[in-house]
């Protein structure tokens, strides 16, 4: 596949390879690639300007705080099984 102009480009065509390798369960690799993308520019620019100065201590606690939120992406913002059997 051809890589595009812009990075995002680039990172749709890898995320698409990891998806087509089974590392990553999402129906759209651009969609996908625009939610992580926007994940971590928005948590970049919060904690550049300083608005996460109580969050984040370190560099090493941003990167940390990145993981956590890409976690969380995965599983906490899912309904755990009390709250779906609720909406059954």
């Amino acid at each position: 596949e051809p890589v595009g102009a812009l990075p995002r480009d680039f990172a749709a065509v890898m995320v698409q390879r990891a998806i087509d390798d089974g590392y990553f369960r999402m129906p759209d690799a651009r969609r996908g690639t625009l939610v992580g993308w926007g994940l971590v520019h928005g948590l970049t620019s919060l904690y550049l300007s300083g608005h996460l100065a109580e969050e984040v201590a370190s560099h090493g606690d941003f990167l940390d705080l990145v993981e956590e939120a890409m976690a969380m992406l995965r599983t906490g913002w899912s309904p755990g099984e009390t709250r779906v059997a609720q909406a059954s």
